[in-house]
């Protein structure tokens, strides 16, 4: 059974096809980005302030007083726990 029950397989084709070949008709990653990227900085010029968010987390357990090393020492960065989530 598919995760997605109604998938239109000539739509993922071609899609499939587009990614293959974009560079054949001049569409690239920066081309078809271009008129959203365009967009976006004349939403931001009407904008005092525009806030630019990083897209990824990094929670770490370095700065807990308690944690140690399987040696009995305070972990250095390379041997952090943490996770990083995106």
């Amino acid at each position: 059974m598919s995760i997605i029950p109604e998938l239109d397989s000539s739509a993922v084709n071609a899609a499939w096809r587009f990614t293959q070949n974009a560079d054949q008709f001049g569409d690239t990653p920066k081309s078809i980005l271009a008129p959203h990227r365009q967009q976006t900085i004349e939403r931001m010029r009407t904008q005092p302030v525009v806030l630019c968010v990083q897209g990824d987390t990094l929670i770490s357990f370095n700065t807990q007083s308690k944690i140690r090393t399987s040696t009995g020492k305070k972990p250095t960065s390379a041997e952090t726990n943490g996770v990083r989530m995106q």
